[in-house]
C-alpha cells in the first residue's frame, strides 16, 4: 500500500493491512508449552524471529539449531544491523532528510562518524574503515570543534591524512587530493610552528604530488611554495622541490626548472 508511515499511526497501518488481507494476526499461546486444544499443532508451526546479526527474518527452528551449544545471548559487541535491501535504506534516509531542514541528514552522518571514530580500537580497524569514517565526518566540517576543545579536530586531521595515503595506494589521486585539502583546512593557523611539523610536511608534500598527477599545476606551485618557505631542513623540502621541477618541465619552462633544481 502506498501509505506514508510518517503521517499515519502504526496501529492504523497494521489494521488497514489486516483488513485488506496483506497480513494475518496470529495469537500466541500464553504458555511456552502447546495447548491441549490444539493437540500440539502449535508446536509444529514455524515462528518467525528477527535476527539482529543479519537484519533478516529467520525460521525459529533453524535459529535454535544453529545456536545449539552457544550462549543464550550474544555479546553486544558482535551485534550488527544491516538493511535487507538498498531501497529500504534509501527510503529510511529520505525520511531523515526533510525539506524544512536539509542539514538533518548530514548532521546525523557526522554524529555516526563520531561514534565510529570513537569505536576504532587499533590500526587494523582504522585501515578497514578509514574511508567510511572520513566520508561521514567530512559531511559537516562546520561541526568539527576547534583545537581548544579537545583532540577531536586533530583526530579528524590525522584521519583525512591517512585516508589520502590509502587513496594514493589505490591510484585514486583526485580523492586523495580532496582528503589532503580537508586536512589542510582543519589544521590550526600556527601548525608550522606549534603543531606537528612532520605531519604538516607530509600533508602538503602529498597534496603537491597529487596535484601534479591531476595536472593542477597552480595548486602544485601554491603547495610547494608553502613547504619551501618553511624554516626546516632541505631534506624536508625535497619532495616539494622535485614536484616543482617536474611541473616546470611539463610546462616547458626549462629555465625555472633549472633554477628550482639548483636550490635542492
Amino acid at each position: 500500500l502506498p501509505i506514508n508511515l510518517t503521517n499515519i499511526h502504526v496501529h492504523e497501518y497494521l489494521t488497514t493491512c489486516e483488513k485488506e488481507g496483506f497480513i494475518s494476526k496470529t495469537r500466541q499461546p500464553s504458555s511456552k508449552w502447546p495447548s491441549r486444544r490444539s493437540g500440539g499443532a502449535s508446536a509444529k508451526k514455524k515462528s518467525l524471529s528477527f535476527s539482529s546479526s543479519s537484519g533478516t527474518v529467520n525460521d525459529g527452528t533453524k535459529s535454535r539449531r544453529k545456536s545449539k551449544g552457544q550462549p543464550a545471548r550474544a555479546s553486544s559487541k558482535n551485534i550488527h544491523y544491516n538493511f535487507t535491501h538498498d531501497k529500504i535504506q534509501e527510503s529510511a534516509l529520505s525520511l531523515v532528510s526533510s525539506q524544512n531542514d536539509p542539514d538533518t541528514l548530514t548532521e546525523l552522518q557526522y554524529r555516526v562518524g563520531e561514534a565510529l571514530l570513537a569505536g576504532l580500537q587499533d590500526d587494523e580497524d582504522m585501515k578497514d574503515k578509514v574511508f567510511t569514517v572520513a566520508g561521514l565526518l567530512n559531511s559537516r566540517l562546520d561541526l568539527v570543534p576547534d583545537h581548544k576543545n579537545g583532540n577531536r579536530r586533530k583526530q579528524i586531521v590525522a584521519l583525512n591524512y591517512r585516508a589520502g595515503l590509502r587513496a594514493v595506494e589505490s591510484c585514486a589521486f583526485c580523492s586523495a587530493l580532496a582528503y589532503f585539502e580537508i586536512a589542510m583546512q582543519l589544521l590550526p593557523t600556527d601548525h608550522w610552528k606549534a603543531g606537528d611539523l612532520q605531519q604538516s610536511l607530509g600533508i602538503y608534500s602529498s597534496a603537491t604530488e597529487c596535484a601534479f598527477v591531476t595536472c593542477d599545476f597552480e595548486k602544485v606551485k601554491t603547495y610547494a611554495a608553502t613547504v619551501i618557505e618553511q624554516d626546516c631542513g632541505i631534506l624536508d623540502k625535497i619532495r616539494a622541490y622535485h614536484v616543482l621541477v617536474d611541473t616546470y618541465a611539463a610546462q616547458g619552462n626549462v629555465q625555472k626548472g633549472q633554477n628550482a633544481a639548483t636550490l635542492c
